[in-house]
Protein backbone atom coordinates (compact mmCIF):
# COMPACT_ATOMS: atom_id res chain seq x y z
CA UNK A 1 0.00 0.00 0.00
CA UNK A 2 0.89 3.62 -0.67
CA UNK A 3 -1.25 6.12 1.36
CA UNK A 4 -1.84 9.92 -0.01
CA UNK A 5 -3.63 12.55 2.09
CA UNK A 6 -4.76 15.63 1.64
CA UNK A 7 -4.27 18.56 3.85
CA UNK A 8 -6.59 21.35 4.59
CA UNK A 9 -10.04 19.94 6.47
CA UNK A 10 -8.62 16.32 6.06
CA UNK A 11 -5.65 17.07 8.49
CA UNK A 12 -5.98 20.44 9.44
CA UNK A 13 -9.44 21.59 10.69
CA UNK A 14 -10.76 25.11 10.08
CA UNK A 15 -14.45 24.64 11.47
CA UNK A 16 -13.96 27.38 14.30
CA UNK A 17 -12.43 30.03 12.52
CA UNK A 18 -14.67 29.96 9.48
CA UNK A 19 -18.24 29.34 11.31
CA UNK A 20 -16.88 32.19 13.35
CA UNK A 21 -16.08 34.22 10.06
CA UNK A 22 -19.57 33.13 8.92
CA UNK A 23 -21.52 34.52 12.00
CA UNK A 24 -19.20 37.65 11.29
CA UNK A 25 -20.67 37.74 7.73
CA UNK A 26 -24.21 37.18 8.90
CA UNK A 27 -24.66 34.05 6.76
CA UNK A 28 -24.71 31.55 10.14
CA UNK A 29 -26.00 31.95 13.03
CA UNK A 30 -23.81 31.59 16.72
CA UNK A 31 -24.17 27.98 17.50
CA UNK A 32 -24.88 26.87 14.30
CA UNK A 33 -23.30 23.46 13.15
CA UNK A 34 -22.08 23.76 9.89
CA UNK A 35 -19.87 21.77 7.44
CA UNK A 36 -17.17 23.95 5.62
CA UNK A 37 -19.24 22.70 2.45
CA UNK A 38 -22.11 24.75 3.80
CA UNK A 39 -20.31 27.97 4.78
CA UNK A 40 -18.47 28.30 1.25
CA UNK A 41 -22.18 27.45 -0.08
CA UNK A 42 -23.66 30.13 1.92
CA UNK A 43 -20.56 33.11 1.30
CA UNK A 44 -20.49 32.27 -2.20
CA UNK A 45 -24.28 32.74 -2.31
CA UNK A 46 -23.58 36.36 -1.02
CA UNK A 47 -22.52 39.25 -3.23
CA UNK A 48 -18.81 39.33 -4.44
CA UNK A 49 -19.48 35.83 -2.62
CA UNK A 50 -16.53 34.02 -4.31
CA UNK A 51 -13.74 37.02 -3.60
CA UNK A 52 -15.15 36.50 -0.17
CA UNK A 53 -14.83 32.92 0.26
CA UNK A 54 -11.30 33.04 -1.74
CA UNK A 55 -10.37 35.66 1.39
CA UNK A 56 -11.46 33.79 4.06
CA UNK A 57 -9.29 30.93 2.92
CA UNK A 58 -6.51 33.08 2.83
CA UNK A 59 -7.16 34.28 6.24
CA UNK A 60 -7.46 30.70 8.02
CA UNK A 61 -4.61 29.06 5.70
CA UNK A 62 -2.30 31.91 6.43
CA UNK A 63 -2.31 34.70 9.06
CA UNK A 64 -4.81 32.47 11.61
CA UNK A 65 -3.19 29.20 10.79
CA UNK A 66 -1.68 28.78 14.06
CA UNK A 67 -5.22 28.40 15.22
CA UNK A 68 -5.97 25.29 13.29
CA UNK A 69 -6.76 22.11 15.05
CA UNK A 70 -5.42 18.63 14.69
CA UNK A 71 -7.97 16.34 13.12
CA UNK A 72 -9.09 14.12 15.95
CA UNK A 73 -7.58 10.51 15.05
CA UNK A 74 -4.87 11.54 12.72
CA UNK A 75 -2.36 10.91 15.09
CA UNK A 76 -3.21 7.32 15.71
CA UNK A 77 -4.25 6.62 11.83
CA UNK A 78 -0.53 8.19 11.23
CA UNK A 79 1.01 6.20 13.89
CA UNK A 80 -0.84 2.83 12.97
CA UNK A 81 0.84 3.44 9.09
CA UNK A 82 4.25 3.77 10.20
CA UNK A 83 3.89 0.93 12.66
CA UNK A 84 3.47 -1.00 9.50
CA UNK A 85 6.05 0.62 7.40
CA UNK A 86 3.15 1.43 4.86
CA UNK A 87 4.60 4.52 3.06
CA UNK A 88 2.13 7.76 3.37
CA UNK A 89 2.15 11.21 1.60
CA UNK A 90 0.61 14.25 2.18
CA UNK A 91 -0.23 15.64 -1.00
CA UNK A 92 -2.38 18.78 -1.22
CA UNK A 93 -3.30 21.47 -3.79
CA UNK A 94 -1.42 24.54 -2.13
CA UNK A 95 -0.21 27.64 -3.41
CA UNK A 96 2.82 29.71 -2.05
CA UNK A 97 0.83 32.97 -2.00
CA UNK A 98 -3.34 33.75 -1.83
CA UNK A 99 -4.82 34.40 -4.63
CA UNK A 100 -6.75 37.25 -2.43
CA UNK A 101 -5.64 38.82 0.67
CA UNK A 102 -3.02 41.34 1.24
CA UNK A 103 -1.06 39.60 3.92
CA UNK A 104 1.60 38.24 1.32
CA UNK A 105 2.12 34.93 3.83
CA UNK A 106 3.70 32.08 2.37
CA UNK A 107 0.54 29.59 2.86
CA UNK A 108 3.44 26.75 2.59
CA UNK A 109 5.67 27.99 4.92
CA UNK A 110 3.03 28.20 7.99
CA UNK A 111 1.64 25.40 7.29
CA UNK A 112 4.84 23.10 8.00
CA UNK A 113 5.69 25.76 10.83
CA UNK A 114 2.09 24.28 12.23
CA UNK A 115 3.37 20.99 11.32
CA UNK A 116 6.21 21.04 13.37
CA UNK A 117 4.27 22.48 16.60
CA UNK A 118 1.95 19.69 16.02
CA UNK A 119 4.60 16.78 16.08
CA UNK A 120 4.67 16.18 12.61
CA UNK A 121 8.51 15.70 11.88
CA UNK A 122 9.27 14.10 15.17
CA UNK A 123 11.07 11.28 15.95
CA UNK A 124 9.32 10.80 19.23
CA UNK A 125 5.79 11.95 18.12
CA UNK A 126 4.37 11.31 14.06
CA UNK A 127 8.23 10.72 12.54
CA UNK A 128 7.20 12.21 8.78
CA UNK A 129 9.63 13.54 6.53
CA UNK A 130 9.41 16.85 4.75
CA UNK A 131 10.38 14.70 1.83
CA UNK A 132 6.73 12.95 2.00
CA UNK A 133 5.19 16.19 1.93
CA UNK A 134 3.92 17.65 -1.30
CA UNK A 135 2.21 21.38 -2.09
CA UNK A 136 1.39 21.48 -5.65
CA UNK A 137 -0.13 25.11 -7.05
CA UNK A 138 -3.04 23.14 -8.87
CA UNK A 139 -5.51 20.17 -8.60
CA UNK A 140 -4.06 18.88 -11.97
CA UNK A 141 -1.01 18.52 -10.26
CA UNK A 142 -2.20 17.78 -7.17
CA UNK A 143 -3.65 14.60 -9.15
CA UNK A 144 -0.61 14.34 -11.40
CA UNK A 145 1.84 13.86 -8.07
CA UNK A 146 -0.87 11.12 -6.72
CA UNK A 147 -0.13 9.58 -9.65
CA UNK A 148 3.46 9.58 -9.79
CA UNK A 149 4.07 8.54 -6.07
CA UNK A 150 2.16 5.34 -6.92
CA UNK A 151 -0.75 6.17 -4.27
CA UNK A 152 -3.01 3.10 -3.82
CA UNK A 153 -5.19 4.75 -1.61
CA UNK A 154 -5.94 8.80 -1.63
CA UNK A 155 -7.77 10.55 1.39
CA UNK A 156 -9.56 14.14 0.61
CA UNK A 157 -12.14 15.93 1.95
CA UNK A 158 -13.04 17.05 -1.03
CA UNK A 159 -15.38 14.87 -4.10
CA UNK A 160 -14.22 17.21 -6.91
CA UNK A 161 -10.88 15.95 -6.56
CA UNK A 162 -11.93 12.37 -6.97
CA UNK A 163 -14.46 12.96 -9.94
CA UNK A 164 -11.55 14.82 -11.31
CA UNK A 165 -11.27 13.01 -15.19
CA UNK A 166 -7.64 12.47 -14.75
CA UNK A 167 -7.57 11.11 -11.34
CA UNK A 168 -6.01 7.88 -12.12
CA UNK A 169 -8.02 4.39 -12.07
CA UNK A 170 -7.66 1.74 -9.51
CA UNK A 171 -6.94 4.30 -6.56
CA UNK A 172 -9.37 3.66 -3.65
CA UNK A 173 -11.12 6.84 -3.03
CA UNK A 174 -11.95 7.57 0.59
CA UNK A 175 -13.85 10.73 1.10
CA UNK A 176 -13.30 12.50 4.21
CA UNK A 177 -15.99 14.58 5.52
CA UNK A 178 -18.60 14.46 8.47
CA UNK A 179 -21.73 14.26 5.76
CA UNK A 180 -21.54 12.41 1.80
CA UNK A 181 -23.15 14.23 -0.95
CA UNK A 182 -26.50 12.49 -2.02
CA UNK A 183 -26.01 10.68 -4.48
CA UNK A 184 -22.21 9.57 -3.45
CA UNK A 185 -20.57 9.32 -6.91
CA UNK A 186 -19.73 5.94 -7.74
CA UNK A 187 -16.00 4.20 -6.56
CA UNK A 188 -16.05 6.58 -3.77
CA UNK A 189 -16.01 5.25 0.06
CA UNK A 190 -17.53 7.91 2.62
CA UNK A 191 -16.20 7.73 6.31
CA UNK A 192 -16.91 10.56 9.01
CA UNK A 193 -13.48 9.95 10.86
CA UNK A 194 -10.14 9.16 11.51
CA UNK A 195 -10.79 5.54 12.97
CA UNK A 196 -13.26 4.30 10.21
CA UNK A 197 -10.50 5.36 7.66
CA UNK A 198 -7.59 3.65 9.71
CA UNK A 199 -9.98 0.48 9.97
CA UNK A 200 -10.60 0.70 5.83
CA UNK A 201 -6.92 0.60 5.35
CA UNK A 202 -6.23 -1.83 7.43
CA UNK A 203 -9.06 -4.34 6.70
CA UNK A 204 -7.98 -4.23 3.29
CA UNK A 205 -4.09 -5.29 3.38
CA UNK A 206 -5.63 -7.77 5.76
CA UNK A 207 -8.18 -9.13 3.24
CA UNK A 208 -5.78 -9.52 0.54
CA UNK A 209 -2.93 -11.44 2.70
CA UNK A 210 -6.26 -13.99 3.80
CA UNK A 211 -7.14 -14.15 -0.22
CA UNK A 212 -3.93 -15.28 -0.86
CA UNK A 213 -3.97 -17.64 2.18
CA UNK A 214 -7.08 -19.19 1.90
CA UNK A 215 -8.01 -19.01 -2.00
CA UNK A 216 -11.29 -16.87 -1.37
CA UNK A 217 -11.54 -13.39 0.02
CA UNK A 218 -13.50 -13.06 3.24
CA UNK A 219 -16.77 -11.75 3.39
CA UNK A 220 -16.40 -9.79 6.52
CA UNK A 221 -12.94 -8.79 8.68
CA UNK A 222 -13.57 -7.08 12.50
CA UNK A 223 -11.08 -6.55 15.05
CA UNK A 224 -11.58 -8.79 18.08
CA UNK A 225 -8.93 -8.04 20.35
CA UNK A 226 -5.61 -5.96 20.58
CA UNK A 227 -3.15 -6.98 22.74
CA UNK A 228 -0.19 -5.75 24.02
CA UNK A 229 1.82 -7.17 20.92
CA UNK A 230 -0.26 -8.25 18.08
CA UNK A 231 -4.00 -7.82 16.61
CA UNK A 232 -6.22 -10.72 16.59
CA UNK A 233 -9.23 -10.20 13.86
CA UNK A 234 -12.42 -12.64 13.37
CA UNK A 235 -12.62 -13.60 9.57
CA UNK A 236 -15.56 -14.48 8.11
CA UNK A 237 -14.75 -17.02 5.40
CA UNK A 238 -16.68 -16.97 1.77
CA UNK A 239 -17.61 -20.46 3.02
CA UNK A 240 -19.22 -19.84 6.69
CA UNK A 241 -15.64 -21.24 7.92
CA UNK A 242 -14.37 -18.76 11.09
CA UNK A 243 -10.77 -17.89 11.82
CA UNK A 244 -8.84 -15.80 14.04
CA UNK A 245 -6.11 -13.94 12.08
CA UNK A 246 -3.25 -12.70 14.22
CA UNK A 247 -1.13 -9.68 12.90
CA UNK A 248 2.17 -10.17 14.22
CA UNK A 249 4.18 -6.62 14.99
CA UNK A 250 7.77 -7.42 13.74
CA UNK A 251 10.55 -8.81 16.52
CA UNK A 252 10.92 -9.00 20.37
CA UNK A 253 13.55 -7.14 22.49
CA UNK A 254 16.43 -10.12 22.12
CA UNK A 255 15.07 -10.45 18.18
CA UNK A 256 13.11 -13.26 18.03
CA UNK A 257 10.72 -13.23 15.19
CA UNK A 258 7.23 -13.90 16.67
CA UNK A 259 5.23 -15.71 13.99
CA UNK A 260 8.20 -17.64 13.48
CA UNK A 261 8.48 -18.91 16.87
CA UNK A 262 4.45 -18.84 17.58
CA UNK A 263 4.16 -20.72 14.56
CA UNK A 264 6.89 -23.52 14.72
CA UNK A 265 5.61 -24.11 18.08
CA UNK A 266 2.38 -24.30 17.70
CA UNK A 267 2.68 -27.04 14.74
CA UNK A 268 4.79 -28.90 17.42
CA UNK A 269 2.30 -29.01 19.99
CA UNK A 270 -0.50 -29.95 18.36
CA UNK A 271 1.46 -32.89 15.95
CA UNK A 272 1.96 -34.21 19.69
CA UNK A 273 -1.81 -34.21 20.54
CA UNK A 274 -2.00 -30.97 22.62
CA UNK A 275 -5.44 -29.78 21.55
CA UNK A 276 -5.83 -27.37 24.07
CA UNK A 277 -4.23 -24.79 21.85
CA UNK A 278 -5.54 -23.53 18.68
CA UNK A 279 -5.05 -25.44 15.36
CA UNK A 280 -2.85 -23.70 12.72
CA UNK A 281 -4.24 -23.18 9.23
CA UNK A 282 -2.07 -21.02 6.96
CA UNK A 283 1.32 -18.53 7.32
CA UNK A 284 2.05 -15.89 5.30
CA UNK A 285 5.40 -14.52 6.53
CA UNK A 286 5.81 -11.51 4.11
CA UNK A 287 3.24 -9.90 5.65
CA UNK A 288 3.60 -11.09 9.22
CA UNK A 289 -0.32 -13.18 9.04
CA UNK A 290 -1.19 -16.61 10.32
CA UNK A 291 -4.40 -18.02 10.34
CA UNK A 292 -5.62 -19.89 13.40
CA UNK A 293 -8.99 -21.76 14.40
CA UNK A 294 -11.13 -19.46 15.46
CA UNK A 295 -12.05 -20.09 19.64
CA UNK A 296 -15.47 -19.71 20.08
CA UNK A 297 -15.25 -18.79 23.97
CA UNK A 298 -14.75 -16.06 26.45
CA UNK A 299 -12.48 -15.23 28.21
CA UNK A 300 -11.44 -16.43 31.86
CA UNK A 301 -12.72 -14.92 34.69
CA UNK A 302 -13.86 -15.96 38.79
CA UNK A 303 -10.98 -18.50 38.55
CA UNK A 304 -11.80 -21.88 39.80
CA UNK A 305 -9.95 -24.84 41.49
CA UNK A 306 -10.48 -26.30 37.69
CA UNK A 307 -9.71 -23.47 36.22
CA UNK A 308 -6.20 -23.76 38.16
CA UNK A 309 -5.90 -27.56 37.66
CA UNK A 310 -6.28 -26.99 33.69
CA UNK A 311 -3.93 -24.64 33.60
CA UNK A 312 -1.42 -26.52 35.47
CA UNK A 313 -2.03 -29.81 33.71
CA UNK A 314 -1.59 -27.64 30.53
CA UNK A 315 1.88 -27.00 31.63
CA UNK A 316 2.64 -30.13 33.46
CA UNK A 317 1.93 -31.76 29.58
CA UNK A 318 4.70 -29.00 28.18
CA UNK A 319 7.51 -30.98 30.67
CA UNK A 320 6.36 -34.25 28.98
CA UNK A 321 7.12 -32.60 25.79
CA UNK A 322 10.33 -31.56 26.86
CA UNK A 323 11.52 -34.98 27.02
CA UNK A 324 10.89 -35.72 23.10
CA UNK A 325 14.19 -35.76 21.14
CA UNK A 326 12.17 -33.51 18.75
CA UNK A 327 12.11 -30.99 21.17
CA UNK A 328 15.76 -30.32 20.97
CA UNK A 329 14.73 -28.25 18.02
CA UNK A 330 12.79 -25.55 19.84
CA UNK A 331 14.00 -22.19 20.98
CA UNK A 332 15.12 -20.77 23.79
CA UNK A 333 11.74 -19.01 25.45
CA UNK A 334 12.54 -15.15 25.64
CA UNK A 335 13.96 -13.77 28.33
CA UNK A 336 14.68 -17.14 29.50
CA UNK A 337 16.83 -17.03 32.82
CA UNK A 338 18.81 -20.49 32.14
CA UNK A 339 20.89 -18.83 34.94
CA UNK A 340 20.67 -17.28 38.22
CA UNK A 341 22.22 -14.28 36.52
CA UNK A 342 20.30 -13.41 33.88
CA UNK A 343 17.33 -12.32 35.64
CA UNK A 344 19.57 -9.19 37.17
CA UNK A 345 21.01 -8.68 33.31
CA UNK A 346 17.36 -8.37 31.74
CA UNK A 347 16.01 -6.10 34.59
CA UNK A 348 19.24 -3.64 34.04
CA UNK A 349 19.05 -3.62 30.30
CA UNK A 350 15.62 -2.67 30.36
CA UNK A 351 16.72 0.35 32.91
CA UNK A 352 19.26 1.45 30.57
CA UNK A 353 16.56 1.33 27.91
CA UNK A 354 14.47 4.22 30.46
CA UNK A 355 18.02 5.76 30.63
CA UNK A 356 18.27 6.25 26.07
CA UNK A 357 14.98 7.90 25.67
CA UNK A 358 14.09 10.30 28.66
CA UNK A 359 12.14 13.45 27.26
CA UNK A 360 11.64 16.33 29.20
CA UNK A 361 8.20 15.98 30.64
CA UNK A 362 6.06 15.40 34.22
CA UNK A 363 5.83 11.67 32.82
CA UNK A 364 9.42 11.22 32.52
CA UNK A 365 10.54 13.06 35.72
CA UNK A 366 7.63 11.06 37.78
CA UNK A 367 9.37 7.84 36.13
CA UNK A 368 12.63 8.99 37.21
CA UNK A 369 11.90 9.62 40.52
CA UNK A 370 9.90 6.50 40.97
CA UNK A 371 12.81 4.45 39.51
CA UNK A 372 15.44 6.35 41.68
CA UNK A 373 14.03 6.43 44.83
CA UNK A 374 11.80 3.35 45.06
CA UNK A 375 12.58 0.70 42.08
CA UNK A 376 16.36 0.61 42.58
CA UNK A 377 17.14 0.42 45.96
CA UNK A 378 13.90 -2.58 46.14
CA UNK A 379 17.05 -4.17 43.22
CA UNK A 380 19.81 -3.58 45.36
CA UNK A 381 17.99 -4.70 48.35
CA UNK A 382 17.02 -8.27 46.57
CA UNK A 383 20.27 -8.74 44.25
CA UNK A 384 22.57 -9.20 47.47
CA UNK A 385 20.51 -12.88 47.10
CA UNK A 386 22.57 -13.73 44.44
CA UNK A 387 25.95 -12.62 45.28
CA UNK A 388 28.42 -14.80 46.45
CA UNK A 389 26.79 -17.91 45.03
CA UNK A 390 27.39 -19.69 41.45
CA UNK A 391 25.21 -17.37 39.39
CA UNK A 392 26.81 -18.06 36.17
CA UNK A 393 26.32 -21.51 35.63
CA UNK A 394 23.87 -22.50 33.32
CA UNK A 395 21.29 -24.98 33.86
CA UNK A 396 21.67 -28.59 32.04
CA UNK A 397 19.14 -29.67 29.78
CA UNK A 398 17.53 -32.16 32.06
CA UNK A 399 16.75 -29.07 34.57
CA UNK A 400 14.89 -27.10 32.16
CA UNK A 401 11.27 -27.14 30.84
CA UNK A 402 9.22 -25.51 27.83
CA UNK A 403 7.18 -22.58 28.46
CA UNK A 404 5.20 -20.68 27.25
CA UNK A 405 6.74 -17.73 29.28
CA UNK A 406 3.68 -15.41 29.12
CA UNK A 407 1.98 -17.58 31.10
CA UNK A 408 -1.36 -17.54 32.53
CA UNK A 409 -5.54 -17.02 32.02
CA UNK A 410 -4.93 -13.87 30.60
CA UNK A 411 -3.64 -15.73 27.53
CA UNK A 412 -6.53 -18.18 27.67
CA UNK A 413 -10.15 -18.71 26.31
CA UNK A 414 -12.98 -20.81 27.82
CA UNK A 415 -15.23 -22.98 25.65
CA UNK A 416 -18.81 -23.60 26.14
CA UNK A 417 -17.76 -26.68 27.70
CA UNK A 418 -15.66 -24.92 30.43
CA UNK A 419 -12.39 -26.22 28.95
CA UNK A 420 -9.68 -23.17 28.65
CA UNK A 421 -7.79 -22.97 25.24
CA UNK A 422 -4.30 -21.47 25.64
CA UNK A 423 -2.53 -19.42 22.91
CA UNK A 424 -0.48 -16.59 22.51
CA UNK A 425 3.29 -18.75 22.00
CA UNK A 426 5.44 -15.60 20.31
CA UNK A 427 7.97 -16.33 23.73
CA UNK A 428 8.01 -20.51 23.44
CA UNK A 429 10.85 -22.38 24.29
CA UNK A 430 13.33 -23.75 26.37
CA UNK A 431 13.13 -22.07 30.41
CA UNK A 432 13.65 -22.66 33.75
CA UNK A 433 10.41 -24.16 35.42
CA UNK A 434 11.30 -21.95 38.34
CA UNK A 435 11.00 -19.16 35.90
CA UNK A 436 7.34 -20.40 34.88
CA UNK A 437 6.24 -21.00 37.61
CA UNK A 438 6.58 -17.65 39.00
CA UNK A 439 5.85 -16.16 36.07
CA UNK A 440 1.98 -17.37 36.81
CA UNK A 441 2.49 -16.33 39.98
CA UNK A 442 3.79 -12.80 39.49
CA UNK A 443 2.21 -11.86 35.88
CA UNK A 444 0.46 -8.22 36.37
CA UNK A 445 -2.47 -9.93 34.21
CA UNK A 446 -2.91 -12.71 36.94
CA UNK A 447 -4.40 -12.28 40.99
CA UNK A 448 -4.49 -15.18 42.28
CA UNK A 449 -6.43 -15.60 45.77
CA UNK A 450 -3.77 -17.41 48.42
CA UNK A 451 -5.68 -20.71 48.01
CA UNK A 452 -5.66 -20.51 44.18
CA UNK A 453 -1.37 -19.65 44.59
CA UNK A 454 -1.15 -22.65 47.58
CA UNK A 455 -3.29 -25.28 44.48
CA UNK A 456 -0.86 -24.41 41.45
CA UNK A 457 2.21 -24.43 43.55
CA UNK A 458 1.00 -28.01 45.51
CA UNK A 459 0.75 -29.64 41.96
CA UNK A 460 3.73 -27.76 40.23
CA UNK A 461 6.58 -28.12 42.44
CA UNK A 462 6.72 -31.96 43.01
CA UNK A 463 7.07 -32.32 39.38
CA UNK A 464 10.35 -31.24 39.21
CA UNK A 465 14.04 -31.62 40.65
CA UNK A 466 14.65 -30.24 44.29
CA UNK A 467 17.08 -27.85 43.37
CA UNK A 468 13.73 -26.10 41.84
CA UNK A 469 12.92 -24.25 45.31
CA UNK A 470 16.33 -22.52 46.08
CA UNK A 471 16.02 -21.36 42.51
CA UNK A 472 12.55 -20.77 43.30
CA UNK A 473 13.79 -18.39 46.51
CA UNK A 474 16.58 -16.30 44.28
CA UNK A 475 14.15 -15.57 41.54
CA UNK A 476 10.81 -14.17 43.29
CA UNK A 477 11.52 -11.01 43.67
CA UNK A 478 13.49 -10.70 40.92
CA UNK A 479 11.03 -11.90 38.10
CA UNK A 480 8.38 -9.62 40.26
CA UNK A 481 10.81 -6.68 39.53
CA UNK A 482 11.22 -7.40 35.54
CA UNK A 483 7.02 -7.07 34.97
CA UNK A 484 7.42 -4.05 36.92
CA UNK A 485 9.66 -3.12 34.23
CA UNK A 486 7.66 -4.41 31.28
CA UNK A 487 4.45 -2.77 32.81
CA UNK A 488 6.76 0.40 31.92
CA UNK A 489 7.53 -0.31 27.92
CA UNK A 490 5.72 2.38 27.53
CA UNK A 491 8.22 4.92 28.48
CA UNK A 492 9.87 3.30 25.72
CA UNK A 493 9.99 5.02 22.38
CA UNK A 494 9.94 1.34 20.19
CA UNK A 495 8.14 -0.57 22.65
CA UNK A 496 5.38 2.24 22.46
CA UNK A 497 5.01 1.84 18.54
CA UNK A 498 4.28 -2.18 19.13
CA UNK A 499 1.56 -1.26 21.45
CA UNK A 500 0.23 1.74 19.23
CA UNK A 501 0.00 -1.20 16.59
CA UNK A 502 -1.47 -4.05 18.66
CA UNK A 503 -4.15 -1.85 20.72
CA UNK A 504 -7.43 -0.20 19.29
CA UNK A 505 -6.72 2.66 22.11
CA UNK A 506 -6.53 6.19 21.31
CA UNK A 507 -2.72 6.91 21.94
CA UNK A 508 -3.63 10.66 21.36
CA UNK A 509 -3.73 11.93 25.02
CA UNK A 510 -0.08 9.76 25.40
CA UNK A 511 0.37 11.49 28.62
CA UNK A 512 -2.64 9.93 29.88
CA UNK A 513 -1.58 6.36 28.99
CA UNK A 514 1.93 6.85 30.27
CA UNK A 515 0.78 7.90 33.92
CA UNK A 516 -1.55 4.87 33.89
CA UNK A 517 1.17 2.47 33.29
CA UNK A 518 3.56 4.43 36.31
CA UNK A 519 0.56 4.52 38.33
CA UNK A 520 0.69 0.45 37.53
CA UNK A 521 4.24 0.01 38.39
CA UNK A 522 4.05 1.75 41.69
CA UNK A 523 0.89 -0.67 42.96
CA UNK A 524 2.93 -3.78 41.48
CA UNK A 525 6.01 -2.46 44.09
CA UNK A 526 3.79 -2.31 46.79
CA UNK A 527 2.44 -5.50 45.99
CA UNK A 528 5.53 -7.72 45.70
CA UNK A 529 6.40 -6.12 49.56
CA UNK A 530 3.33 -7.18 50.66
CA UNK A 531 3.16 -10.58 49.24
CA UNK A 532 6.65 -11.71 49.41
CA UNK A 533 6.40 -12.98 53.06
CA UNK A 534 3.06 -14.82 51.90
CA UNK A 535 4.14 -16.39 48.40
CA UNK A 536 7.50 -17.06 50.01
CA UNK A 537 5.75 -19.09 52.80
CA UNK A 538 3.89 -21.00 49.99
CA UNK A 539 6.93 -21.70 48.13
CA UNK A 540 8.67 -22.91 51.39
CA UNK A 541 11.36 -21.50 51.20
Amino acid sequence: MIIGVDFDNTIAGYDDLMIGYAVKAGVASPGEDLTKREIRDRIRATENGETAWRRLQATVYGDRMGEAVLMAGVTDFFRAMSARSIPLYIISHKTERAAEGASGVNLREVALSWMKTKGFFSDESLGLSLSSIYFEATREEKIARIRSLGCTHFIDDLVETFVDPSFPEGVIKILFARSAPDPLPVGIRHRSNWREIKDVIENEGLAKTIDNLTGAAPSDIELVAGGRNSRVYKVYASDGRLYAAKWYHGKTMEGRDRLSVETKSVRFLRRHGETSVPELFAVNSENSVALFDFIDGEPVSALSAADIDQLTDFLLRLERLARLPESESLPTASAACLRLADINDQIRARLDRFSLTAPDSPEFTALDDFLTNRFKPTLARFSTQVDGIDYKKRLERKEMTLSPSDTGFHNAMRRPDGGLVFFDFEYFGWDDPAKMILDVLLHPGMDLTLANKKRFIDRMVPAFSESLKYRLSILYPLVGLKWITILLNEFVAADRKRREFASDESWENESRILRRQLEKAERALEKLYDNNNETAGLLRI
